[in-house]
């Protein structure tokens, strides 16, 4: 990954890293990194390849780390669907939390791995909180993801 990021950053690189180095960055110095943003990754190149793999793909089941990584990136995918636009992060939260947005649109969670992690969270959460609603009633995945 590193090797991949370091040739998709260029000349960038050395003036990237002595800043990293400093620990600081000023107002004026950000201008120049505006082609570090996500948004300016290029659809087709191997550091958006190295990314998908790290985020989305399907871990070893041993591997909880990148489970947890992927299932955090599908659950905020699933609440930009259901936006349609960037979440904020509170908006995330509450979504996460209460299973639906401000308009009273169902969060819907359909998908394997997404099934999967209900399943686990409920197999640690005692009865009584599943008898109030499951994933949507008072006690979801508030704290739990």
């Amino acid at each position: 990954m590193a090797a991949v990021f370091d040739d998709a950053i260029g000349s960038l690189a050395s003036r990237f890293f002595e800043i990293i180095k400093r620990g600081s960055v000023g107002l004026s110095e950000l201008d120049e990194f505006s082609a570090l943003a996500p948004s300016e990754i290029d659809p087709a190149s191997e550091e958006r390849a190295c990314y998908q793999d790290i985020l989305l793909k399907e871990p070893d089941k041993e591997d909880a780390s990148a489970l947890s990584r992927r299932l955090s990136v599908l659950l905020i995918l699933k609440v930009t669907g259901l936006l349609g636009r960037e979440p904020k992060p509170d908006e995330i939260r509450w979504i996460l939390y209460a299973g639906y947005d401000s308009e009273g649109r169902a969060l819907d969670l359909a998908s394997s791995a997404l099934e999967a992690l209900d399943w686990l969270r409920k197999s640690r959460e005692p009865s009584d909180t599943l008898r109030s609603g499951g994933l949507y009633g008072a006690q979801t995945l508030h704290g739990r993801v």
